[in-house]
């Protein structure tokens, strides 16, 4: 039995050190990334205002497109030089009677496969004619987005000859509707300031969110805007970076969107993304871990480290479990226990630095003596969602 017990303990401890190595190594890492987000890269921009078509896949979205269309007629921005097209998927609502009303074009989808993927496919088809020879742009939203006024003039003040593809500076609308909705906020502020201005400014691609997302129309023709699972903006960042292009994170360029409330409410969404994530990651991996080794591109190696790293949530999920294992079966004076719990100091201490940099309010701040249990919920959202995701709606 005390050889068993001996073994047992063994065997937990270089579990423990292997966690350790994980979270570690994960962290010097976001902190080398982060370092390139401390200050914020402006660049002078171009002179002329290029053409920008804005596309908007819809369903049952009556109550949330208000917020939406109001932000639409408010842009700063030549009328004469934007063109929307909402695509209205399989509506059973009044949803393309708000529209209409509000004086946009909107066309409808009532036959084939529902989905985000093939309702943008369709739009894009039907908006190309009207886009070819204005030397333009295209632009996505979301049905529950709030765009900043400012907005396309961000994306062309940060205009360059060489990038293709902009990524707008997502953030939630609704950040003080709860405590949920806070800490969501401030996890939203690291992973922006942190990872995706970062690696914009450090020459490497930020990541697509699926809204806010503008493209120069010379490349669409490239892509074929097929997605075979849920997180169809994942599907089209790694053909872009596969095909030599990166996108790039414009800070000044706000879109806010309203996220679910409470936990109950996002469960759903929040193991959906991580499951559409989780089902196309192992042949990510192997086709960027291609792409690096033969041409040797950071930008491609990047994305696939990205794909291997556990998000935020799912990496201090472990630490804390570490830390709680490490002082229940090792000794109190181990080097794991003050391992683990500086790496919890650590991390408190990089979400405090982003959130001075990007001014976050102390309402929202103090939620985050409520981050354990958030933590505990993404990480179990992130086991379940192991198996994927089945449904986009």
């Amino acid at each position: 039995m005390l050889i068993m017990a001996n073994l047992f303990y063994k065997c937990v401890e270089l579990s423990l050190w292997c966690v350790f190595s994980v979270a570690l190594l994960s962290f010097i890492y976001l902190v080398m990334l982060a370092v390139n987000g401390v200050k914020v890269q402006r660049r002078k921009g171009y002179q002329d205002q290029p053409h920008f078509s804005i596309l908007i896949s819809v369903y049952n979205e009556e109550l949330t497109l208000p917020s939406l269309l109001d932000s639409l007629e408010n842009l700063d921005y030549p009328k004469s030089l934007i063109s929307v097209l909402f695509v209205a998927d399989h509506c059973t609502d009044n949803t393309v009677l708000v529209i209409k009303k509000s004086g946009f074009r909107v066309i409808e989808r009532t036959g084939g496969e529902l989905g985000k993927a093939v309702s943008i496919k369709y739009g894009i088809n039907k908006i190309m004619d009207g886009m070819k020879g204005d030397g333009g742009y295209l632009a996505i939203f979301d049905a529950d987005n709030v765009i900043d006024s400012d907005f396309l003039n961000s994306i062309v003040r940060a205009l360059s000859k060489n990038i293709m593809v902009y990524q707008g500076n997502t953030t939630i609308e609704n950040k003080y509707q709860s405590i949920f909705t806070r800490l969501n906020y401030i996890n939203y502020c690291a992973t922006n300031r942190f990872k995706e201005l970062a690696r914009s400014q450090a020459g490497l691609s930020c990541r697509l969110r699926g809204q806010g997302m503008v493209f120069n129309k010379s490349i669409i023709d490239q892509f074929s805007w097929d997605a075979s699972t849920l997180v169809e903006d994942q599907e089209m960042l790694i053909d872009l970076v596969l095909k030599d292009y990166r996108v790039s994170w414009v800070y000044d360029a706000h879109v806010g969107s309203v996220i679910p409330s409470s936990i109950s409410d996002s469960f759903v969404q929040r193991k959906r993304w991580s499951g559409g994530k989780n089902e196309i990651a192992l042949s990510a991996i192997i086709r960027l871990l291609k792409k690096s080794i033969k041409d040797f591109d950071i930008v491609a190696l990047d994305l696939m480290i990205d794909f291997l790293l556990p998000s935020y949530s799912v990496l201090i999920c472990m630490i804390m479990l570490g830390t709680a294992l490490s002082a229940i079966f090792l000794e109190t004076t181990s080097f794991l226990v003050f391992g683990f719990i500086g790496l919890l100091v650590a991390f408190f201490t990089y979400y405090l630095l982003a959130a001075r940099l990007e001014s976050i309010p102390l309402k929202i701040l103090f939620s985050i003596v409520f981050s354990p249990a958030y933590i505990v919920w993404r990480g179990w959202v992130f086991l379940l969602s192991l198996r994927g995701a089945k449904y986009w709606r």
